[in-house]
């Protein structure tokens, strides 16, 4: 009887986990650290491209991608405006004026916010899981997007993003293993 109220107990539990829940545990934490290797998977090649480097996200709004392997370069979204570097060449961009890449880039940083609001503008919504294992499906909102982007599916347990799949309509397909760095070790703060 004690086991059967348990499960029911879970269940019940399990099934009070939803989108909204997700999006304020992401808020709660705040600012994260972590460490990613990304594959890419091109249909005319044999092999993935894979990459390694650091991410990291500053609340409320500032997204850094730091690619280490095979070479460097780096992303950083702050508010809307996008900087790549790579080597010694710096371009700075609205992220309006990149509709697909821009979204796809977008989807990750309102994630990690915990901005519902900011998702629900480009993406459709669907939560899967529960608070230990989660994946959020988003599907682009706009046909042109979607002539480019089919879906963007980010997986992880409770406050934790573990995993992030881009799916494009020409068959690319990224594949982005995150793993945290615990905050005694993560760098310092220079951006403020």
């Amino acid at each position: 009887m004690a086991a059967t109220l348990l499960t029911l107990a879970s269940l019940s539990a399990a099934e009070q986990w939803s989108v909204d829940d997700l999006m304020t545990a992401l808020a709660a934490r705040g600012n994260a650290n972590a460490t990613f290797t990304e594959r890419r998977y091109v249909p005319v090649l044999d092999a993935p491209v894979q990459s390694s480097g650091t991410l990291r996200f500053i609340a409320p709004d500032r997204l850094e991608k730091h690619t280490l392997q095979p070479r460097a370069e780096s992303l950083v979204l702050a508010g809307d405006q996008l900087t790549l570097q790579q080597g010694q060449r710096t371009r700075h961009l609205a992220l309006t004026d990149l509709p697909d890449s821009g979204l796809a880039i977008n989807s990750l940083r309102g994630t990690m916010a915990g901005d519902l609001a900011a998702l629900r503008r480009g993406w459709n919504v669907t939560l899967f899981g529960e608070r230990r294992i989660w994946t959020l499906s988003l599907t682009p909102l706009s046909a042109p997007v979607a002539q480019y982007i089919e879906t963007v599916l980010i997986e992880g347990r409770q406050d934790q993003i573990d995993r992030i799949e881009i799916r494009q309509a020409d068959g690319v397909r990224s594949v982005m293993q995150i793993e945290p760095v615990p905050a005694a070790r993560s760098a310092p703060d220079k951006s403020r």
